[in-house]
């Protein structure tokens, strides 16, 4: 398990997750960040959009800037390989409001 916490400080736990979905929002609607770690129990579809840089990079993005990022497909072995093609993209609160049950069991499996 995963253990999640505030943004503001990450010493303070409020919970555990088997599960940390990571998107940006881009015109397209909320992508994955990567293919990788975001589930225990689930996995990305192969073939699910995703963006194509470390979940690493995530905590050194700006909230409301937007970004140019590579997209990309997951394959079989939870790999996001790029697809030659820019997407603006943004990390938004809107974009985590944005997943819902539908969204989830559309991406994962």
């Amino acid at each position: 398990m995963q253990k999640a916490c505030c943004l503001a400080n990450p010493q303070v736990a409020i919970g555990f997750t088997d599960c940390m979905i990571k998107t940006w929002k881009t015109p397209a609607g909320s992508i994955l960040i990567g293919c990788k770690d975001h589930c225990r129990t689930k996995r990305p579809k192969t073939g699910t959009q995703c963006l194509t840089f470390p979940n690493e990079a995530i905590r050194y993005a700006k909230q409301n800037v937007s970004y140019t990022c590579i997209l990309g497909e997951c394959d079989e072995k939870q790999m996001c390989n790029p697809i030659d093609l820019l997407i603006s993209c943004s990390t938004t609160q809107q974009s985590q409001r944005e997943i819902d049950d539908t969204w989830i069991s559309s991406v994962f499996h």
